[in-house]
This record gives C-alpha cells, structure tokens and sequence, in this order.
C-alpha cells in the first residue's frame, strides 16, 4: 500500500488517442486556431467497430478535459467478420473447382474448416501489404490441394457489404445529438466534429 500515489485522471481509450494525437490541444500551438471542440474517435479492430463521441468542455486551449458524450461498439463488424468472409469465398472457390458440392469445407469437414481459417488470417495480414496473396494448402480435403490467388479488388468487393453496414452506423451515430430535452436517438441538429481519428 501506497499513500503517495495520487490519481490525477481517468482515461478511456478513446480519451489516450485524442491526447496520443496531441488533441485538443492542437489549438495551443496557433493563437489564431479555434479550440477543437467535438471529436469522433473510430476504432475498426479485431473485436469490433467502436465508435465514441468526445468533447472539450476546457475553456481555454490551455485546459483541455474531455468528457465522453456518447460511445457505441457493432462486434458484427469483427475481424473474425471480416475472415469468415474471406474462408466462405475460398471454400467455394475450391467447392466449384472440384466439382463438390456447395457447403462440404464449411460444414462436413472441420479440420478443413480449421486450416482454411488459419491460413486466411495469415492472408489478411499480407492482404495490407501487397496487391494480391496466393492462398495455398495441400490436402485440404479428401487429398485435393487448395491454389487460389486473392487481389485486393476483388477482397474490396467481398468485404462490400460489411463496409455498408460500417458507413450506415457512422452516419446513424454522426447524425444523432442527444439533448437534455430530446429523447435519446432523436435528432436535434446535425454534429459537426472537428477531428476525426
């Protein structure tokens, strides 16, 4: 036990990125600038997409406390999301070469299921360095072999819809200003955010 230690302040995550990134007090260092007011902190990970509302309520640029307005967290747009997506595709790339029927990776053969998984995941990991991946496995299933090659264009098109669904919750919750008076999801004016990260 420590009678020293003193808590200064309690961050959220989104508050440590804010700061991180040197806002808000981005305005400190130019006497002309407005103090940044309304930040919109995006996080697309491997849990989910979280979305957190934050604002400055410092008077000056030289006292900045942020305070959390509102946050939201869509875990159906996971990473694992994102590889199921990627696993479904391959399997029925190899279903159709091989003349099995739909559905016989995903759902009859679990370790197939289970190889094809982890080699996707590695395949993602490349997919943000290069234009196009080769997904390869030997014996995948009953001896046939797995060769196909993923281009971000065509992983851009499979991801499509859960970009969709990424655009309509930001522009639900960038659109949403809860007030004392409104009944929360009621919309009283338009956000505007002065930082978006």
């Amino acid at each position: 036990e420590c009678d020293d230690n003193v808590v200064l302040a309690v961050l959220t995550d989104a508050a440590a990125v804010c700061l991180a990134h040197g806002l808000p007090s981005v305005a400190a260092n130019d006497a002309t600038a407005a103090t940044v007011k309304n930040i919109l902190v995006i996080d697309w990970g491997a849990t989910g997409l979280s979305l957190t509302h934050l604002t400055n309520l410092g008077s000056s640029s030289s006292s900045n406390v942020l305070s959390t307005v509102r946050s939201t967290t869509s875990s159906s747009l996971s990473g694992s999301a994102i590889r199921t997506l990627l696993v479904k595709h391959c399997a029925q790339l190899f279903e159709r070469k091989n003349r099995l029927p739909l559905g016989t990776i995903m759902e009859e053969s679990k370790k197939a299921r289970l190889k094809l998984q982890n080699v996707c995941d590695e395949t993602l990991r490349t997919l943000s360095k290069s234009n196009s991946v080769p997904v390869t496995i030997d014996g995948l299933y009953d001896g046939l072999d797995l060769n196909v090659v993923i281009s971000k264009p065509r992983f851009d098109v499979l991801c499509h819809s859960l970009l969709r669904q990424a655009e309509e919750i930001l522009m639900t919750f960038a659109h949403v200003v809860p007030d004392d008076g409104n009944k929360e999801g009621e919309t009283k004016k338009r956000q505007r955010y002065d930082a978006v990260l």
